[in-house]
């Protein structure tokens, strides 16, 4: 097993494992913490799993907005799985949406979007999903 962890002075936090078996390795999972923006700290984490898996997550969040993409290659069944979703709040008014992919590379037509909105302003109150 194999570690690293490494923090600099501008809030960056970043670690790499890896797990091996006779000299291969078998589960390598590597992530990073740090501030995008002064308002916007992010996270990055992948995994490559015995050539079998191998995922990224991207996350980007703060009060106002916030962004998540998720992307897995299934290696052995040949398939990409995407998640992308996105959020924003501006005073009373709540928005997002959210796609996934399940066979990203092949057939753009397997995927599956989901927008919707929110007002939660105390006179009106509505939901909007389309």
């Amino acid at each position: 097993m194999r570690h690293s962890f490494q923090s600099t002075r501008d809030k960056t936090v970043a670690t790499s494992n890896t797990i091996e078996w006779h000299g291969q390795p078998q589960l390598v999972l590597s992530g990073k913490m740090f501030q995008r923006t002064p308002t916007m700290p992010a996270v990055e984490l992948s995994l490559i799993w015995n050539g079998r898996v191998d995922g990224k997550l991207e996350a980007r969040l703060s009060k106002i907005e916030s962004k998540v993409d998720l992307d897995v290659n299934l290696i052995r069944l040949q398939r990409r799985v995407k998640v992308n979703s996105q959020h924003k709040s501006l005073g009373d008014n709540r928005s997002g949406s959210i796609t996934v992919a399940w066979d990203a590379d092949k057939d753009a037509s397997k995927q599956l979007t989901l927008d919707g909105s929110l007002t939660l302003s105390v006179p009106q109150r509505s939901i909007d999903l389309k």
